[in-house]
């Protein structure tokens, strides 16, 4: 398997195999990012004693056992999913404009939804970013566990999905082999997830320092609230911009805020993408 991000080899550091998984209809920022960040985490760990460093090495994998891919026009070579030993595999979301558009891509990801149910039992950890979550969940590996998507497919995410114990406020979620993170910019996130899980907290945050991102956000909830404050506009919406212009300095909940105006988590999220078209 050809490695994309590496760094010198030295005695007593530790390798960690990290692939990245392409496939149809993903986003191309989810198949670029970790690889950037990776690569970033390697040049950092050389920077340390040499019994505390860590070397990444990513690569790009397929599980149609095809050569290379086109993501929006940029093309990828891959290797064989199932032939690679890795200590995790990431998934990049997958483009959408709506829910409607994530459920016609995965009818059309069945070899992925096998391969990955076949490489599962290899001892690695699946990171989904984004709406990829969805992914692992069709091919039936999150049932009974804790999962995190995109907060504005949570709605459709649990009708969909209900054998999953969705958290929709969270931003990085780890539930035994799976792990998985929010919104379109935790790719980043969930990658340094990983930096941490495995080359430890403090790499995890001078990388994230580098990269000029926070290392202790663990919550979509103020995003979700910056969408809603900008562009609500229904009663129920205006109700919620209240409520949470009075606690922009506080923690809150999606369950929190639908109690207060209410209505359900479903139901409140469905009323806001219907007015902001998310």
């Amino acid at each position: 398997m050809s490695s994309l991000v590496t760094s010198t080899e030295a005695a007593g550091v530790k390798t960690i195999r990290i692939g990245v998984l392409a496939y149809p209809g993903c986003l191309r920022s989810g198949v670029v990012v970790p690889l950037d960040v990776l690569r970033i985490a390697n040049t950092l760990s050389g920077y340390r004693p040499a019994g505390a460093r860590v070397r990444f090495e990513a690569s790009w994998l397929g599980a149609r056992g095809e050569p290379a891919i086109s993501v929006d026009g940029l093309g990828f070579a891959l290797a064989p999913l199932l032939d690679a030993r890795l200590d995790a595999l990431i998934l990049p979301g997958i483009a959408h404009d709506s829910a409607r558009d994530v459920a016609r891509v995965l009818e059309t990801l069945a070899p992925e939804m096998a391969a990955l149910r076949s490489w599962l039992g290899g001892g690695g950890l699946l990171a989904s970013s984004c709406s990829s979550t969805c992914l692992v969940a069709g091919a039936g590996l999150l049932d009974g566990r804790k999962a995190t998507t995109s907060w504005w497919l949570s709605a459709w995410f649990r009708q969909q999905f209900p054998q999953v114990a969705l958290d929709a406020d969270a931003l990085v979620v780890h539930d035994g082999p799976f792990v998985s993170s929010g919104g379109f910019g935790s790719t980043m996130d969930l990658t340094l997830w990983l930096i941490g899980h495995f080359g430890g907290e403090e790499l995890r945050q001078i990388t994230a320092k580098v990269l000029v991102m926070d290392a202790h956000r663990a919550s979509q909830a103020p995003y979700i609230a910056d969408a809603m404050v900008a562009r609500g506009a229904s009663p129920t919406i205006a109700r919620a911009r209240r409520w949470l212009n009075a606690r922009l300095d506080r923690p809150w909940s999606m369950a929190q805020l639908a109690a207060h105006c209410h209505t359900s988590e479903r139901t409140l999220l469905r009323r806001f993408r219907g007015g902001a078209r998310a």
